[in-house]
């Protein structure tokens, strides 16, 4: 029983995502249309009833080549939904002119609505529901009738097109009023899953990548080096100075800004990938940098940072210290190694400055 809820709760997870939906009741819709019209040709036939199930053979191997065409041609997927729908559109227009016995055919178009919005979300689903009732109208409501309706069919369906018409337009207000809240309803809780997921690889201050993100960063980084790119990959340990003193003495909220206005900095360039890795201390990677580069990076942190000026308080200076660190990723790379060295240079730079600022 258990194994069974949980089936159940994973469809219907799933079937939120538009994609995964669409493909679900794409083939659902179209294997009932199938399974419906081999049943209706095998009963028309019995009835006498040859024409009509000639035709639903007809479109039942139609649909059935769609569904083939659906599952192995996968790359054309999109362009076999419209070709869907267009069949069911000429399917719907052919069960509008049969009718059939006691205009029992013209049951099947009323659902055609629901269907559409249920498979094919709401482009598609009013493509096809408005098409269908375009050709009601025509077929139904104007002269045209008179060239593809016989006089029987003409006679059997006037005292009940009116109601027709407007049963089909109820169903086509049903479905899509019910697409547009099914669609408001994923799309609110898409944005609540990206707002989650966003926190859960951000740090909550400075909105600069965690240590969960940078592990799924490293993992990319390996990956394309195994796909045969030769990466050179930089890493800078950073740690701002006596930031203990600045908790200390200006308060933990301007320390929030410190570290908020430095992980904006560091963030400043475009290809630098920045993580808060806890307290005051950054890491930052970049991909395919060079040596140089990456000195020059480091470089521009240390100056920009030294310069920055704070409302609250326009006489405090602050600095960074920070270690260097770039590697070809191969399939010997230890991200946990680079970062060692890189942290070992970083406190090795502090420690420098330490020992001048007391010469000084």
């Amino acid at each position: 029983m258990t194994k069974q809820n949980n089936f159940f709760k994973r469809l219907i997870e799933k079937l939120v995502e538009d994609e995964y939906r669409i493909d679900f009741f794409f083939f659902f819709i179209a294997i009932t249309n199938v399974i419906a019209l081999l049943v209706s040709s095998f009963y028309n036939y019995l009835q006498s009833n040859a024409h009509i199930a000639t035709f639903n053979l007809i479109f039942a191997g139609s649909c059935l080549l769609i569904i083939l065409f659906g599952y192995f041609l996968k790359r054309f997927r999109h362009f076999i939904r419209y070709v869907f729908v267009i069949y069911l559109i000429v399917m719907s227009g052919f069960l509008l002119v049969m009718g059939g016995p006691e205009q029992t055919l013209l049951y099947w178009v009323l659902i055609l609505p629901s269907f559409s919005y249920i498979a094919f979300g709401l482009k598609l689903g009013n493509i096809g529901t408005f098409s269908v009732l375009i050709l009601i109208l025509l077929f139904y409501w104007t002269p045209v009738g008179n060239l593809v309706l016989g006089p029987t069919m003409q006679t059997a369906i006037s005292g009940i097109k009116l109601r027709f018409t407007m049963i089909y337009l109820i169903c086509a207000l049903f479905g899509s009023t019910s697409e547009v809240i099914r669609y408001l309803y994923a799309s609110h809780s898409n944005l609540i899953k990206e707002q989650l997921e966003y926190s859960l690889l951000h740090d909550s201050l400075t909105n600069v990548a965690n240590q969960r993100y940078l592990e799924k960063y490293i993992e990319t980084t390996k990956a394309l080096s195994a796909h045969g790119e030769s990466l050179l990959f930089g890493c800078l340990f950073i740690d701002i100075d006596n930031f203990k003193i600045v908790n200390d003495e200006y308060g933990h909220l301007f320390g929030n800004t410190v570290l908020c206005r430095i992980a904006d900095i560091l963030s400043s360039k475009d290809e630098a990938f920045v993580c808060r890795w806890g307290g005051d201390e950054f890491v930052v990677c970049f991909r395919g940098t060079s040596e140089e580069k990456l000195d020059e990076y480091a470089n521009y942190y240390r100056q920009t940072v030294a310069i920055q000026k704070f409302i609250e308080f326009p006489d405090f200076k602050t600095t960074i210290s920070l270690g260097v660190k770039s590697i070809y990723v191969d399939e010997h790379f230890n991200f946990s190694k680079v970062l060692e060295i890189a942290d070992r240079e970083m406190r090795a730079e502090k420690h420098n400055s330490k020992m001048l600022s007391n010469k000084l």
